[in-house]
């Protein structure tokens, strides 16, 4: 646990420090928190219900001035530390990677699925038309079906991925643990 914080604390040092690397102009400086000016686009960007101007920009840059001195007496009053921040990173973190882990085995996933050929479909649409579950013609559902047979394979890749991960990785289950 202890090390995922570190990569955590790393990262947010880097992000925060990258500002202090970067060619482009600082826009505000609050303690060690550098504010660039493609920072401040970026949020800019991201606000866009924000009306345009001078005003709004001011207004734009004292928010995110006011959340970083929020950050700086958190971090001055130990927050930062507590069990319950570090527990809610964490859960960030790994929901955060689950994600991204996820979606770039889909990605890999949907690139070597191949194709879905006209037997499929043909088997699929006649199994259907057996058990009653359409009266429609071919045409009408053709594209559902193959969607269909599409994400079954995919959905087969994935379950197979798992299935490789659970046997190359050792897994304890203390099911006496699991009584409450």
């Amino acid at each position: 646990m202890k090390y995922v914080f570190t990569i955590i604390l790393f990262g947010l040092s880097a992000v925060v420090c990258y500002g202090k690397m970067t060619s482009d102009k600082v826009v505000a400086q609050i303690g060690p928190y550098v504010i660039t000016r493609a920072e401040f686009q970026q949020a800019k960007e991201a606000s866009a219900h924000v009306p345009m101007g001078e005003a709004s920009d001011q207004a734009l840059l004292d928010n995110i001035i006011n959340r970083k001195l929020i950050l700086l007496d958190a971090e001055h009053k130990g927050l930062d530390k507590k069990q319950d921040f570090l527990k809610m990173i964490q859960s960030f973190w790994e929901q955060s990677l689950l994600t991204v882990a996820l979606k770039e085995q889909s990605n890999e996933v949907s690139a070597s699925t191949g194709k879905v050929t006209e037997e499929e479909i043909q088997a699929l649409y006649n199994q259907m038309i057996k058990d009653g579950q359409t009266d429609k013609p071919l045409s009408d559902i053709y594209p559902q079906l193959r969607t269909t047979i599409l994400r079954q394979k995919e959905s087969e890749q994935l379950n197979q991925w798992l299935e490789s991960l659970r046997n190359k990785t050792k897994i304890e289950i203390y099911k006496e643990n699991l009584a409450t």
